[in-house]
């Protein structure tokens, strides 16, 4: 029930995007010229079924980009990303499309589907809207380029984190700096440095897998302050992976976007479908919580 990771071809990943991009554009297409009336089934359950093998090729896509992210594929990201992001743009973008949608939304069949038809009704109509299908025309060209640069920025943040927890290692070549560490992380931190080519020596990676063990048992404090700090100044290192000017960029675009959406900031944006629905409750609920977090830290400083 797993994908086959064994036959996949990082080397034919842009061209199966391509294909699968444009099938997908056919299939949605097809839907939004549909010359019968808009249904339930020939518009909403058909939106459902298209697309598959995009999803699927994106679903295998993202277990790389997510946990794979080496060799070629951090360059067939920055292709891939604005790819997928025009397509997404070109879907809710699609006027006549979104008429069929709204026209299920808003006839007299959705007063007749069951509860869970009308969720997926109002998802599909209010995930337009949300994106920008009732936009001018210049409007949405604008949040277009908006979002294939946001799609971008994410990426080379993305990109940026990872050179970074490759590039700052903390080595140990004293055994007697490992005290505490149980033998399986020692052996572990062994294996990663003859990995890396330093054999005989001991490796802490700037991943949180190999962070949070050497934390939690290290007895060296000035090598666990080392470890910490590398990994929580990813992208902070004044350097050609550093993110500051990439989160200005991004925060900056966000802002503009809320806006030409029709909302006051970006988290107005993000959270009104969320349980939260405005930033105001958000940090409502945060405050309630935050006194009696910071109680319990206390008990738990104490206890250590």
């Amino acid at each position: 029930g797993v994908p086959p990771w064994h036959l996949v071809r990082t080397e034919e990943m842009v061209p199966a995007f391509k294909e699968a991009i444009a099938a997908a554009q056919s299939e949605v297409q097809a839907i939004a010229a549909n010359a019968e009336a808009a249904t339930f089934e020939n518009t909403i359950v058909a939106l459902e079924k298209a697309s598959k093998p995009l999803s699927r090729l994106n679903a295998i896509f993202g277990v790389y980009t997510s946990n794979l992210n080496t060799g070629p594929i951090p360059d067939i990201e920055r292709t891939v990303v604005p790819m997928m992001s025009e397509h997404e743009d070109s879907v809710i973008q699609n006027e006549q499309l979104f008429a069929r949608i709204a026209a299920v939304y808003e006839g007299d069949e959705y007063k007749h589907l069951d509860a869970v038809q009308q969720r997926l009704t109002e998802d599909y109509y209010k995930q337009f809207v949300r994106q920008g299908a009732k936009l001018s025309a210049a409007d949405k060209e604008r949040l277009s380029k908006i979002n294939k640069r946001l799609a971008s920025l994410f990426t080379d943040f993305s990109q940026n984190v990872l050179n970074d927890e490759a590039g700052y290692i903390t080595w140990i070549e004293d055994k007697e700096q490992l005290a505490g560490l149980p033998d399986s992380i020692v052996s572990a931190m062994a294996s990663s440095a003859a990995e890396k080519g330093q054999p005989g020596k001991w490796a802490v990676l700037n991943t949180r897998s190999s962070m949070d063990p050497f934390l939690t048992y290290a007895g060296n404090r000035a090598l666990r302050e080392q470890v910490w700090r590398n990994y929580y100044s990813r992208g902070d290192n004044n350097d050609q992976y550093d993110n500051k000017g990439l989160i200005s960029e991004i925060l900056k675009l966000r802002a503009v976007r809320a806006k030409l959406l029709g909302y006051p900031t970006h988290a107005h944006w993000r959270l009104e479908r969320q349980m939260a629905k405005t930033p105001d409750n958000a940090m409502e609920l945060m405050l309630k919580v935050w006194p009696k977090a910071v109680a319990r830290v206390a008990e738990e400083v104490a206890d250590m």
